[in-house]
């Protein structure tokens, strides 16, 4: 027939409105629905692919792009409902439009409720009719494919957010939850959380106050957002979240239950909860520290001060200093001083470390202190206001001062002992000398002694000698030798004599 393409034949042109497959064995009816298919310029529909038996057509459908398929439920090789199941089982994205030769009100309710977009009977269909069934088919299967993706990212993302998803209705029972909620239920399938209530996986504070929140969320019809809540599970386990829930409603608008959205906080809250205690320990030591601790911004003015700063500065409380500068607690010249001092290092963005610096109080008082100062810098480097920590060291400055006096005076007593050891060595010296000499001069005395002692002794000896030489000089000696030994023999005792002398002058002079 002209027009018709053989059974179990493709077009080769690449279609350039919507695809029409035909699924029919009587070439006459084929020919019919290809006119009604592409009949009109105003067709938005092409015929594009054809086959007259079942075997056929699942042998095509997978190999093509069709948009909706036309079938015939009485082929050879098949027919009734068994023929559109396994024509939907091959082309399940397809639409498909079943057409009959029979009127069968049952068989047209049981092929829709299969899936069937619509179930035309041949005898009453004309081109209008089947362009509109086309169409409708056409833009509800995109519909369906769009919601289909819809929930299919839907569903992918409540299946793997971590974030605890549910869905109650209006007596606060589960009618839909994801997997996180379901393994902290400790549930094998959200399935078995269904119709429940809170009250069946938490303890009863809990569920009571989730109760009251989803009452009031239905009730007003506002949000709750991001709800802290400690949750105690029936099986012991404790955990904190963060909650909001919404109300549900329907497509007319009424609410009909609520939507909530959990996430787990236990981690963060726990590492608030160090913060905040190692905060409040940070606090109390700055606090209880005697050192000058405080924080300025960049125009100087306070933002933290400990209380020994607070005390220092002349105040009591926190907020009498917070917000202002040194220009309101000290002279205008030396608030500038300290105020340059700031700025320099906020724009070296260099640290200055135990500067010291004497200070004067805001009640005149005066003292010495080792103050550092740090710039505080944001994460480009930027200086945005220094941190100072200064300790007063006015004992140790006096201390150090009555060291170096103690020094200087120490030293000039140095000099002043040595001084006297050098006088003292050379009075040592002299004193030396003088025993010396007068162990000298008892040396003498006792060699005077000894002299006198032996000159008494032997001058009376030789007086007896001397008297009788003398006896003998008055006398004749016939030989002319005894004269001269007489000479000799006086010779001798006029040398001995003076040597008496000489040792008596000697006593004499020792004894003085």
């Amino acid at each position: 027939m002209l027009g018709v393409k053989p059974p179990g034949t493709m077009s080769t042109t690449p279609p350039s409105k919507n695809s029409v497959f035909i699924i029919e064995d009587n070439p006459g009816d084929v020919f019919l629905l290809r006119e009604m298919v592409e009949g009109g310029a105003k067709s938005r529909f092409e015929m594009t692919g054809e086959a007259g038996t079942l075997a056929d057509a699942l042998r095509l459908l997978p190999e093509g792009s069709f948009d909706v398929v036309l079938l015939d439920l009485q082929l050879p090789d098949s027919r009734g409902v068994e023929t559109f199941v396994q024509v939907h089982a091959a082309a399940r994205d397809v639409p498909v439009i079943v057409l009959s030769e029979s009127d069968d009100e049952e068989l047209a309710l049981q092929t829709v409720q299969l899936g069937a977009h619509e179930y035309l009977v041949k005898g009453r269909m004309d081109t209008h009719l089947l362009q509109r069934a086309l169409r409708y088919a056409v833009e509800r299967a995109r519909a369906e494919a769009q919601l289909a993706s819809e929930r299919d990212l839907l569903h992918t993302l409540l299946e793997n957010i971590p974030d605890r998803i549910y869905f109650k209705d209006r007596q606060s029972r589960f009618i839909r939850m994801n997997r996180a909620l379901t393994t902290l239920f400790g549930l094998k399938s959200a399935e078995q959380a269904y119709g429940k209530t809170d009250a069946d996986f938490y303890g009863q504070e809990h569920a009571g106050d989730a109760l009251e929140d989803e009452r009031t969320v239905m009730k007003t019809g506002e949000p709750l957002l991001n709800k802290v809540e400690f949750e105690i599970l029936a099986d012991g386990r404790k955990s904190w979240s963060l909650t909001t829930k919404l109300p549900l409603r329907d497509r007319q608008g009424r609410i009909v239950g609520t939507c909530g959205i959990s996430r787990e906080i236990s981690e963060l809250k726990e590492m608030e909860e160090q913060l905040e205690t190692e905060r409040n320990l940070l606090r109390a030591v700055i606090d209880n520290l005697p050192d000058l601790v405080f924080l300025k911004d960049i125009k100087g003015h306070y933002l933290l001060n400990n209380m020994a700063h607070i005390r220092w500065l002349g105040g009591t409380d926190p907020s009498e200093v917070r917000g202002r500068t040194v220009f309101d607690y000290f002279p205008d010249d030396v608030a500038a001083a300290f105020h340059a001092g700031d700025m320099a290092v906020a724009d070296s963005r260099q640290p200055l470390l135990n500067q010291e610096e004497h200070m004067v109080d805001a009640t005149g008082g005066h003292s010495w202190r080792l103050t550092s100062k740090i710039p505080w810098l944001d994460e480009e480097g930027q200086t945005v206001g220094l941190v100072c920590i200064s300790r007063e060291v006015t004992e140790q400055k006096r201390a150090e001062e009555r060291l170096k006096k103690a020094n200087a005076e120490l030293a000039a007593s140095r000099e002043e002992l040595l001084r006297a050891v050098q006088n003292l060595q050379q009075a040592h010296g002299e004193l030396r000398e003088v025993q010396l000499q007068l162990i000298e001069a008892e040396k003498m005395k006792s060699i005077g002694r000894l002299a006198a002692g032996v000159a008494h002794e032997v001058k009376n000896p030789l007086a007896i000698l001397k008297m009788g030489l003398e006896f003998l000089g008055t006398q004749k000696f016939s030989d002319d030798h005894t004269p001269e030994i007489m000479r000799e023999m006086g010779d001798a005792l006029e040398r001995a004599d003076k040597v008496i002398r000489g040792l008596l002058d000697f006593t004499e002079a020792t004894n003085l």
